[in-house]
């Protein structure tokens, strides 16, 4: 809080404003409903907005109150509590896959720094990666999160919508059991599993899981162009037959 300019007028200001945005979080989830299966997405923003005017009101920060206070409050916490980094070879991956001609979209549990992070971390925007901007679906801006079923339903039925595209012809690519195999399968598209840390397989235990396979799995994103061909029928009869190579074996679990 300190390097935005205020003036900490308590030694346990910091730990304090995260036990409140945390317990904000929690009470928003609580009025909406949360369960194993539905995920309501917060604005963090509007959270944060919140919080600065508690510390105020209690006399915990003081300094000049500006328009953006939340948003570059949020922005400093994320960045300094859940630092991000491209996975490798994903500038490479999103490159092929755009040469292709794929149709390319974004299911994403995120906040407004998300979108902001592929041009500062990648060099370009969404669109100049490929993705086509009514394929980019943001939790924050839809109030529901992964591993939410009506998330993914709601890409698909934009897909039908305005591509003409049916579920089975999409292919979600995620890190999580849950948060992506499970959730996307429930708007029957096919699955890639990127297994490229522990994290990944760290639901294998969850009830909700059981009998729950990605289609192929992957440890590395420069394995997509080679697992995902071209778009129409020819391309996805192609597909088909590249992501048999990348099928787990149904003889062995595999543990992070």
């Amino acid at each position: 809080m300190q390097s935005l300019g205020w003036t900490l007028q308590a030694p346990d200001t910091d730990t304090t404003a995260a036990r409140w945005l945390s317990q904000a979080v929690r009470r928003s989830h609580a009025i909406r409903g949360k369960t194993a299966e539905y995920q309501p997405e917060v604005d963090m923003r509007v959270l944060w907005g919140c919080v600065l005017d508690r510390l105020r009101r209690t006399g915990r920060i003081s300094g000049p109150r500006q328009s953006g206070d939340a948003l570059r409050m949020m922005v400093e916490y994320e960045m300094r509590t859940k630092p991000v980094w491209p996975m490798p070879h994903a500038l490479s991956a999103l490159r092929q896959l755009k040469q292709k001609g794929l149709l390319l979209g974004i299911i994403s549990n995120s906040q407004q720094i998300t979108p902001l992070l592929f041009e500062a971390l990648m060099g370009a925007r969404c669109r100049e990666l490929g993705f086509d901007p009514a394929l980019c679906f943001w939790s924050y801006r839809e109030g529901v999160a992964k591993p939410s079923p009506d998330f993914f339903r709601r890409a698909a039925e934009t897909l039908a919508r305005q591509f003409h595209i049916r579920p089975e012809a999409v292919i979600h690519v995620g890190n999580d059991l849950r948060n992506d195999v499970w959730a996307a399968r429930q708007a029957k598209f096919g699955t890639v599993l990127f297994a490229g840390d522990r994290r990944s397989l760290r639901r294998e235990e969850d009830p909700l899981l059981h009998g729950v396979r990605p289609d192929a799995v992957i440890t590395t994103l420069g394995d997509l162009p080679r697992l995902i061909g071209k778009g129409g029928e020819d391309g996805r009869c192609a597909q088909r037959k590249r992501m048999d190579a990348f099928r787990p074996s149904r003889k062995r679990r595999v543990r992070a």
